[in-house]
Parts: structure tokens; sequence; C-alpha cells
């Protein structure tokens, strides 16, 4: 869905730039960033939004997946009524704030708003027919495709809608339980808006790299724009790979499964590629484990101050547009890095939760115990064994006589 996406918006922009001409092109291509930064924002937190749903699913915990599933689709609604208003007010500062050229700006004002109008739903493959027909029988241009665009989206959401109506599966959408449940939205809101803001921080950062190809010549930058295309396709599959990890290690920590959480994230590395891959799987995978606010936050500092200062430092110093694109390979590996130490402390700080609560439970039976725990249960904690391993190595030395009498009544059932 992220491909298709990608490839609708490269639509609008292949049909008005055949059948419009080079005006309306450009008016098109101008809001080319902020339009990323809306859909971002929502694909971000659609991702945030499958993490508590998968937790829920893979518990098996029907009743809060029903609430859930209802709450997200009200929020979801919500935030896109907000988006689309805050788009369709600011669209002209906006787009005079990224320096759109006065020819283009009435198309490009006409383009977003009539485009934010779509934001409170989705896209639909029904949006390439469409402009086709705006754009080369009733001649509507710019406008055309933008009109193309929320139709479809529209469309489409109703589908998907009546879809989820009709489903026998525990995600089924019920009249009856549309509403908001705060334990729920507490939940949601937590893990998406942080998602959201990931997204849309890296459209921020490369609103100043595109600041800095613009400082070279027309060749240069037209060459930067044709490979931008091919970007946004790579960066989309990729994408739809870390938001399958969240969910695969969010439902496996529903369930109990915990070596199946850190395999989820090793395969989901494998599948995807580059040093971007290390950053993003690795935000993914925090964000399956219930953590979204610092990896946002080492997001912020990593893909996005960091790149700043690069351009007004290295990039100034040097002014190549290799010193330029050196950045992105530099901040994903000092992203991936700190999220990588993230997700090691998360994962660590949950398994010692786990011996922890286990160590409450068993203290009020057996005096002296909670030592003994902790020192069987390192190796778990550490994530070198599983609790299963664990407990297989306890019994074979108790049946073998190493163990004490005075732990035997404590730990002879194991865990």
């Amino acid at each position: 869905t992220n491909v298709l996406q990608v490839l609708f918006n490269m639509s609008d922009v292949a049909v008005v730039g055949q059948f419009a001409g080079p005006e309306a092109l450009g008016s098109v291509g101008s809001t080319s960033i902020l339009v990323s930064l809306f859909t971002g924002f929502l694909i971000g937190m659609g991702s945030g939004i499958n993490v508590v749903v998968a937790r829920y699913i893979g518990a098996r915990h029907d009743q809060d997946v029903h609430e859930a599933v209802h709450t997200s689709l009200i929020l979801s609604l919500i935030v896109g009524v907000i988006i689309m208003a805050l788009g369709f007010l600011f669209t002209p500062a906006m787009l005079s704030m990224l320096g759109t050229k006065p020819v283009l700006m009435a198309g490009a004002v006409s383009y977003l708003r009539i485009y934010c109008l779509g934001m409170p739903a989705m896209a639909g493959v029904i949006n390439i027919l469409l402009n086709l027909f705006f754009v080369i029988v009733c001649h509507l241009a710019a406008a055309g495709v933008a009109l193309a665009s929320i139709i479809s989206q529209y469309i489409s959401a109703a589908l998907v809608i009546l879809s989820l109506r009709r489903s026998g599966s525990v995600v089924r959408l019920e009249r009856s339980m549309l509403r908001i449940e705060p334990h729920k939205a507490r939940q949601v809101l937590s893990l998406s808006i942080p998602a959201g803001l990931q997204n849309a921080i890296f459209a921020i950062a490369n609103l100043f790299i595109q600041a800095g190809v613009n400082s070279f010549d027309e060749l240069m930058v037209e060459g930067n724009a044709a490979a931008a295309n091919a970007d946004a396709l790579v960066y989309d599959v990729m994408a739809a790979i870390y938001t399958a990890c969240s969910s695969f290690m969010s439902q496996n920590y529903g369930a109990g499964k915990r070596k199946r959480i850190i395999h989820s994230y090793f395969i989901s590395m494998v599948f995807s590629f580059a040093f971007s891959a290390f950053m993003d799987c690795t935000i993914a995978a925090n964000r399956g484990l219930g953590k979204s606010f610092v990896p946002t936050v080492i997001v912020i500092m990593g893909s996005c101050v960091f790149r700043i200062i690069w351009v007004y430092t290295v990039f100034a110093y040097f002014h190549t547009i290799e010193s330029l694109y050196l950045l992105y390979i530099v901040s994903w590996a000092i992203t991936a890095t700190a999220e990588m130490i993230c997700l090691r402390r998360v994962y660590k700080r949950q398994r010692q939760q786990i011996v922890d609560d286990a160590i409450g439970n068993i203290s009020a039976s057996c005096d002296g115990c909670a030592e003994g725990i902790i020192e069987m249960y390192q190796a778990y904690i550490d994530g070198e064994m599983e609790l299963r391993e664990v407990n297989a190595a306890f019994n074979a030395r108790y049946v073998s006589g190493e163990q004490g009498a005075a732990r035997r009544s404590c730990f002879g059932r194991g865990w």
C-alpha cells in the first residue's frame, strides 16, 4: 500500500505533465514536500495503531481488540479533519515559506487545498483513471489531479470500512461500538502521535537538504528531483517492512512469545537493506515493545537536528553535492546506533520486570528466595537464554542433586 501511495502521487505528476503543460506540472511538484509531510504523519500514526491492535490480538483479548479498532477509527478521523483544516487554511503561508515561485503559486495553492480535503480518507486505484478524466476531458490541470486524489481516497475509505463491516474476525466494525474508550485512546495516541511526528520530521529535515540542492545549478536540481522519485519508491518498500516488524513484535509481545519478539526484529533486518534499515527497523522494534517517545526524540536529534547542523557546517565548508548526500549515511549510522542501544535497554528492562514480578509473587511464601531467583534467571534477563531453557537447566541440576535442599522447596517445579 505504501508503494501504491507513491505511484498514485507519481501519476498526478505524469498526467498533468503530459496533458496540462509545464506550469501545471511545476505547481503540483512544488507541493510534494508538504504532501509528504501530511501523508507521512498519517501513515506513521497508522503504524502506531497497528502496534496496539496487534498486541491485543496476540494476547487473545478480543474485547480489547474491538475497543482499540473502534477508538482508532474515530481518532484517525479526528486527526485527519484537523490536518485537513490546518492544511486548507495555511496552504498559502506554507508555500510562501518554501519559496514557491509566484507563477506557480495559484496552481499550487489550488492543488494542495483540494488535496487536503482528502486527508480524513485514504488513497485508491481509481485515482489514475480520474486523473486522466479531469485533466484531459475537463481541462482542470492541477486542480483536476487533486480532485482525482480526494475522490479516490474517499471511495477507497468507504470500501475499506465496508470490508471491515463484513469481516467475521475480531477487527469487525460495529456501529454500536463506535465510541472512544479513554484507556485505549491514551495507548493509541502515545504510540501513534510520536510515530507520525517521526515521519514528519524527515520531511522537515529534507527542507534544509533541498535548500542545499537548490544552491547548485539547474541541471543538478533537475537530477536530484528525478532521483527523488526512485528514492520515494525505495523508502516506501522499506517502510512496509519495518511497519510489519513493529506489528509482529507487538503481537508476539502480547502473546508472551519472547523469543519470537527478537526473531521478528532480525528477520525484518534481513529483508530490509543498507544503513537506513538498521535505523528504521530498530525504531519499529522499540515501538513494537510499546516505547515510542524516546525513539522519537533520538530521531529528532539524529535525523533532523544533526542534518541541519551538517548542512550549515560541513556542507557550507565543502559545498559539494557529495558532502551534502554524505549526511544521509552519517545521520542513519548515528541514529541507528542510538536506537539499538535504546532497544537493548528496553528489551532487558522488560525481561527484568518479568523476573521482578515473579519475585514479588514468590517472596510472600518463600523467605530469602529473591536473591536465588535473580541469580538463576540472570541469563534470561541478559537475553542469553529463554525461560524454558533456564527452567530446563535448573530441573536437570535439581534431578541430579546439584541444588541444595534449601532451594528445592522454592524452585523444584521451575517457573
